[in-house]
């Protein structure tokens, strides 16, 4: 799985490209079929970071051969990767009082941890 999204109403996983595809035409989850929203339920999909990191570890040399299959991709055509490209670092930083998150990803934790009910575990994650 290359960039995997959590649906945060639910908290199932898919690739980022597949739930993308799939929410042109329905506002379900593909798993359960809960209503993820009405209207936008890409607002309630968010790039998971924990699970990349497990990915990454459990198949070493994967974001080497990503980014090798991504320089190839846009070489073929004659085009320069985009700077824009999504990075880790530009969703968190981590520094000497825990960890900042963008605001978008600090509003999908704490949706995530209310779901799970463990919101007191928010005491060294900050908002940049």
């Amino acid at each position: 799985m290359i960039d995997p999204a959590t649906v945060t109403e639910c908290l199932h996983s898919f690739c980022k490209s597949c739930i993308v595809k799939h929410l042109q035409t329905k506002q379900t989850c593909p798993q359960c079929s809960i209503l993820i929203h009405e209207t936008a339920p890409m607002q309630y999909v968010g790039y998971d970071l924990t699970l990349q990191s497990i990915i990454n570890k459990i198949v070493p040399g994967l974001v080497d051969r990503e980014s090798q299959c991504l320089n190839e991709f846009y070489a073929s055509r004659g085009l320069s990767v985009p700077q824009n490209g999504k990075q880790l670092s530009t969703y968190y930083s981590i520094n000497q009082n825990g960890i900042s998150f963008q605001r978008k990803v600090w509003r999908m934790i704490l949706r995530m941890m209310a779901t799970l009910g463990s919101t007191n575990r928010c005491q060294n994650l900050t908002l940049s």
